[in-house]
């Protein structure tokens, strides 16, 4: 996943998301330093684990951000953002 952007620009990128057992619903949230959140959707794992999410965005203020993912099944997963 790209995870390094401009402030203010818009968000594009996808992030690869492993470690779910097949099958297993993904939501996935961007988490903000101030603990706001903002819902991103969600996928379902394939046959190796592996959940696909687009993660768009019209700008972001600077700062670090986390992409969250949480399985049905007990999974987690998570990746930096930084925004410059």
């Amino acid at each position: 996943m790209r995870n390094n952007f401009s402030a203010d620009l818009p968000v594009s990128t996808t992030a690869v998301l492993t470690g779910f057992e097949p099958g297993e619903n993904v939501e996935v949230t961007l988490m903000a330093g101030d603990g706001s959140s903002t819902s991103l959707g969600s996928a379902t794992a394939n046959d190796g684990g592996i959940a696909d999410v687009d993660v768009r965005h019209d700008g972001l203020a600077a700062g670090t951000y986390a992409v969250e993912a949480v399985g049905d099944g007990g999974g987690k997963a998570s990746a930096a953002i930084f925004v410059k």
